[in-house]
């Protein structure tokens, strides 16, 4: 039983006076017949003017009449258009969007039936359908977050039902309006760069953001951080086509209202942008900082609104100037920078309920009586007073439920097997180191923990525990067991724990743990597995500890290990892993799981030769981008079911029955990465070859122009000779001597 007390916001208004207009008092016409003849003069000059001046503007009255008629026939669909404004695509974050599947694979038609987005939204829903839950999302997390700031304040930040999320309130250009349209495009920014990182959508993947300048140089700059990047750019596409596809006249207040918001949003944006921060992790043997590796990470969006909300204390009445931009009406105040929120309007008053302006009044709301500030019950009741009223609730405590399950004879609910010991409530059972070879028949149905260690069962039966549907762990260690069927622990809906090392399993079902979604810790560590199935792992959403150490795993699918999502521990140590080209998309998937924060084992190479015993985490991803398409594979980095096979069917002791068997087939050829030596040795030999060639490039344009400059020389003196004027004739020579001596 609890009790405690509180204050509500009373319905009673405080008395108050109205002054009234003093022109109308009595005294006030009982002075008029007081006033000088001069004055009574002067206004009916005034008023014999005025009536001039109406009957000049009679002509202008009537042609204002088919405007007039004009907002009669048309004011249903002026009225449907602001209906329409006030549907906005804040509605994504009001509906649950449980079913990413249903925008992804989903036909053209639903992007049209999502309310509230525009014509340009609409497409980009088309273009990038994988989005829309990530921009719903995104609009969540603003509503709470706009809804916890102001969760003191008259302006809650209230939502109403239907298309419009906030009501009438957007329709005004207060600061209210100013904070929800940053702090949604902040939302979308925020949502759409962590969905990047985790790998949600198709058009973007991990930051590209560059290193930064005070960064020391002996730490890594890269890993796999939010991208912040496309975020910006997309929140920005999405949220400001709205605004950007609206057409109104220049300096009108829809135009004013226009670049209120489209500065408010870039406001928003930028906040989730300035607060991102460099984030470290250590790397080293037993917990040491000799490495480092950094990558860019947002910060938390609770950290933005705060930030917001203090721009929204400070935030700037505007106006539009003439050159379409806003400035400040009060001019002392300064231009308002891009973070820096603005409004046209003053707020309306929250006090009492206002259906023209949203207002839904503080009547009803609780207060805190001792306190001064604006959740006191002084300021946030406007005076009216408050109820203060002692509430008692009454709840169940350390209660519990029993519930008996009829699975099976009576006589065998709470029965022990002679080979086992159990706990007084039968709830552990304990049959290790008893020499079992096989499971032991009428087990307690209330069994929470089974140890059937260090046994000699070699094979299980089919459904072998569906009977233990209280089971939470499953030890199945040290014994000989070679297979693990499909069907050996359907029915465990409850298991947390299972342990199957230390055997002989060379192979395990694909949908062997369909039916454990709970499963938290999984150990198939020691055993003779050489390869896993892609499906093993799916619908463990739950697993954090996985090991798979000491088997005779070659190479590991990426897919196998996606969908462990809330993996924490990972045991790969102890396989034979042949580091080629196969191996490339395990080793960017550990290198973004080591980023996110698991922990795991060193994996080292054993093939090739040139790099056993490396790590792999260590091999420059240079050497995997150079590996080709593999012929016959689905994809880089995969091994196709028959080249598995094969190898299991080569390097396994015991074969299994019924396995088809490649005998005298040539396994295909595989790639291996480039080595590193060759690469620069092959590097250096091209460079040398180019060196040489730029050389005799040189030395031929040198020749070319020393060629060129003595052909224009000649030619220059050629020309000189042409122009020089001809010799005069020696006066003593009579006549001049014939070309030909022949002729007289």
């Amino acid at each position: 039983m609890r009790a405690g007390t509180r204050s509500t916001c009373s319905r009673d208004h405080a008395k108050s006076s109205t002054p009234r207009d003093p022109r109308s008092s009595p005294q006030r016409r009982s002075t008029d017949s007081q006033r000088p003849k001069e004055t009574r003069r002067k206004e009916g000059e005034r008023s014999r003017r005025s009536s001039l001046l109406e009957h000049s503007l009679e002509l202008e009255r009537v042609v204002c009449w088919g405007a007039m008629f004009a907002h009669l026939f048309l004011w249903p669909l002026l009225l449907v258009q602001d209906c329409v404004g006030a549907s906005e695509w804040w509605s994504l974050g009001m509906g649950p969007l449980q079913q990413p599947e249903v925008y992804v694979l989903g036909a053209k038609p639903l992007c049209h039936e999502v309310a509230g987005l525009s014509a340009g939204q609409r497409k980009l829903c088309h273009l990038y359908k994988d989005h829309v839950v990530h921009i719903g999302g995104g609009a969540r997390l603003a509503i709470q977050e706009c809804q916890r700031q102001f969760a003191r304040r008259r302006w809650n930040c209230s939502t109403v039902d239907g298309k419009a999320v906030f009501g009438k309130l957007t329709l005004t250009g207060s600061r209210e309006t100013a904070f929800v349209y940053a702090i949604s495009a902040a939302g979308v920014v925020h949502a759409v760069s962590r969905a990047c990182r985790e790998g949600e959508l198709t058009t973007c993947g991990c930051s590209r953001a560059a290193r930064p300048r005070d960064l020391l140089r002996d730490w890594l700059w890269g890993g796999c951080g939010d991208n912040i990047e496309y975020g910006y750019r997309f929140a920005r596409e999405f949220v400001d086509a709205r605004e950007r596809e609206k057409s109104h006249r220049r300096r009108s207040p829809q135009h004013a209202r226009k670049l209120m918001n489209l500065h408010n949003n870039e406001a928003g944006r930028r906040a989730v942008y300035g607060l991102a921060n460099v984030t470290c992790k250590c790397h080293g043997v037993s917990g040491s900082c000799s490495l480092k590796t950094c990558w860019l990470q947002l910060a938390d969006f609770r950290s933005v609104g705060t930030q917001l909300k203090e721009r929204y204390d400070l935030a700037k009445v505007v106006r539009v100037t003439r050159k379409s931009r806003l400035e400040p009406r009060n001019r002392k105040l300064g231009t308002p920078t891009p973070t820096d929120l603005v409004h046209l309007e003053s707020s309306p008053d929250y006090c009492a309920r206002n259906g023209s302006s949203g207002s839904l009044g503080t009547i009803g709301r609780e207060c805190d009586k001792r306190s001064a500030g604006m959740d006191g019950c002084q300021l946030m009741c406007c005076g009216r007073g408050y109820d203060h009223f002692k509430v008692t609730v009454t709840q169940r405590c350390n209660c519990c439920t029993l519930v008996f399950f009829m699975l099976a004879l009576a006589e065998n609910c709470d029965g022990c097997p002679p080979a086992c010991s159990c706990s007084s409530d039968t709830a552990m059972v304990d049959c290790s180191n008893q020499g079992l070879s096989q499971i032991p028949q009428n087990l307690p149905l209330n069994a929470r923990l089974l140890s059937l260690r260090n046994n000699s069962i070699t094979s299980l039966p089919d459904w072998a525990f569906v009977n233990l549907i209280s089971l939470e762990e499953l030890d199945l260690s040290d014994n000989g067991i070679k297979f693990f069927p499909a069907t050996a622990v359907r029915g465990l809906s409850r298991l947390l724990r299972i342990y199957i090392a230390n055997n002989s399993i060379n192979k395990v079902a694909a949908d062997s743990f369909t039916d454990t979604p709970s499963l938290v810790h999984f150990d198939l560590s020691n055993n003779r597995l050489s390869s896993l199935p892609v499906e093993l792992f799916l619908g463990l959403w739950n697993l954090s500890r996985l090991s798979v150490s000491g088997n005779r795993l070659p190479s590991l699918e990426r897919d196998l290990l996606e969908p462990l999502v809330h993996l924490k521990h990972l045991k790969l140590a102890g396989n034979p892993w042949e580091c080629d080209c196969y191996l490339a998309n395990l080793r960017y998937w550990l290198e973004w799981y080591s980023y996110r924060g698991g922990e795991m084992d060193e994996v080292c190479c054993f093939l090739p030769k040139n790099l056993k015993d490396r790590r792999l985490i260590t091999i420059p991803k240079e050497i995997f981008s150079l590996c080709p398409t593999l012929p016959g594979k689905g994809k880089l980095g995969s091994r196709s079911g028959a080249d598995i096979v094969g190898r299991n069917a080569a390097e396994s002791d015991d074969d299994l029955e019924g396995e088809e068997q490649r005998d005298g087939c040539a396994l295909p050829n595989r790639y291996q990465p480039v080595n590193v030596r060759r690469a620069v040795g092959t590097l250096a030999v091209a460079g040398v070859v180019c060196g040489i060639i730029s050389l005799m490039m040189v030395v031929a344009a040198t020749y070319g122009c020393l060629y060129a400059v003595m052909m224009s020389r000649m030619h220059r003196e050629m020309k000189a000779r042409q122009a020089a004027p001809p010799e005069t004739p020696d006066e003593t020579t009579d006549a001049k001597e014939p070309l030909n001596p022949a002729i007289p």
